[in-house]
């Protein structure tokens, strides 16, 4: 498209177990936004929706397989350092394999595992912000 000086967009939003319909409705108002500034649409775009952007962000991956049951399960929690996220608990002996902790003082929720599932050694376990780098 960029060849032939046409506009597009690429939305990457929602996702998981949750409902989709609030990501849905910002994705839409956010391309009508655009429309309107590129003037393919009448009227003024409107102001965009507050935003918290993080300078550090950690991934946290199991290092051990078996069943992930977890504790957290709301994004955009504000947490403190050491809460327990989740748990990976062994399917044959249900023994704690290892537990998530909230790695910021404040953390804050970006990602997260809403439902006990099965996990494997280096999958995605959760997504934490360093609340103290936000802008």
């Amino acid at each position: 498209m960029r060849a032939r000086n046409v506009p597009s967009v690429t939305v990457e939003l929602g996702g998981g177990p949750v409902a989709q319909s609030p990501y849905v409705a910002r994705g839409i108002a956010g391309i009508k936004n655009i429309m309107r500034t590129i003037g393919m649409l009448s009227g003024d775009p409107a102001p965009a929706p507050p935003q918290t952007v993080l300078r550090t962000l950690l991934t946290l991956r199991p290092t051990s397989g078996g069943m992930l049951v977890p504790e957290v399960t709301t994004l955009h929690t504000r947490l403190a350092r050491d809460t327990v996220l989740g748990r990976t608990i062994s399917p044959y002996s249900f023994e704690e394999l290892e537990v998530f902790r909230a790695p910021f003082e404040p953390s804050l929720t970006v990602l997260v595992r809403q439902e006990v599932c099965r996990i494997n050694p280096g999958d995605f376990g959760y997504m934490i912000g360093d609340l103290s780098t936000a802008e």
